[in-house]
């Protein structure tokens, strides 16, 4: 669970472009439902979480990604299809 935290905190600050001037413990996750990640704010850090749509995936079962998409107002959920390419060789 450590790692789902700590990567879901690090896509959020670096979609938001601000990195650690965020500072960490003024947002957290709620995981109940790993379809549906949802994110709640500190008074202190405004902003709406409802703008936010949150994943989480393994890649080659070592790899934990996390992905932060801001949506637009009323802009439903955001498809993500991973696809694993070959390298070009020359």
């Amino acid at each position: 669970r450590f790692f789902d935290y700590w990567t879901l905190k690090e896509a959020y600050i670096k979609a938001r472009g601000m990195g650690l001037a965020i500072p960490l413990d003024h947002f957290s996750y709620h995981l109940e439902n790993p379809a549906a990640i949802r994110i709640s704010f500190d008074r202190q850090l405004p902003d709406n979480p409802a703008r936010w749509q949150f994943s989480l995936t393994t890649l080659r079962g070592r790899h934990r990604i996390a992905t932060a998409i801001e949506r637009k107002p009323g802009e439903g959920p955001i498809t993500i299809e991973m696809i694993e390419t070959v390298p070009f060789e020359r």
